[in-house]
């Protein structure tokens, strides 16, 4: 994320200025030391969290992916919410940091949009699948999902379980043992315009 973000000039130059850590030893610099640079970009918590943590789990597909491309379009939507709060006055608006946690979630929603084009032209397939997901809730039970993909107009695998293993081979979802439900991972959830809540 650091590599991604200091090709803004400006912002390196802060980085340089406040939080060294130069260009060619990113990747030999410690977590610690990243975090520090990044701080300077999006601050260090949310949601109780390390804002690198929150942004490398979204990112995440639940087969353990992470998809470069989605980082370039997540801060460059952030970045573009941020530029829309210019001028304006707010209580709410922190100065510790360049992108504030509503404009993460901005650009999210687009990298978010951007992958869900993406794995729709991969497997063209699902796209019934996929387009069904809109509204649903990114949480369900084992008898949701079969319903959604007992509904489809064209059968996606015969079987029930193949499916779920398809889905999750391909990094859709994930079981949650606790709550014997399945999650649908946020990189999609967003594109797909599935309903977040209770998806923790």
């Amino acid at each position: 994320a650091l590599r991604q973000a200091i090709q803004s000039q400006d912002f390196k130059n802060l980085v340089d200025r406040l939080s060294p850590v130069a260009v060619e030893s990113i990747d030999q610099a410690n977590e610690e030391e990243l975090n520090k640079a990044l701080e300077l970009l999006c601050g260090s918590r949310r949601r109780g969290g390390k804002v690198s943590r929150w942004v490398y789990e979204r990112l995440t597909d639940s087969s353990g992916t992470t998809f470069p491309r989605s980082l370039s379009l997540l801060l460059e939507g952030a970045k573009e919410q941020e530029l829309t709060y210019r001028g304006k006055s707010s209580t709410q608006i922190r100065t510790d940091r360049l992108l504030q946690g509503k404009s993460l979630e901005s650009g999210l929603r687009k990298a978010s949009k951007k992958r869900c084009e993406e794995i729709k032209e991969e497997y063209p397939y699902l796209i019934n699948f996929f387009d069904s997901l809109k509204g649903k809730s990114a949480f369900l039970i084992k008898e949701e999902l079969q319903e959604i993909w007992q509904n489809l107009p064209e059968k996606v695998l015969e079987n029930f379980e193949e499916f779920v293993s398809l889905m999750r081979e391909i990094g859709i979802i994930e079981f949650r043992e606790k709550e014997e439900r399945y999650k649908f991972v946020d990189i999609y959830v967003y594109g797909f315009e599935m309903n977040r809540q209770g998806a923790v």
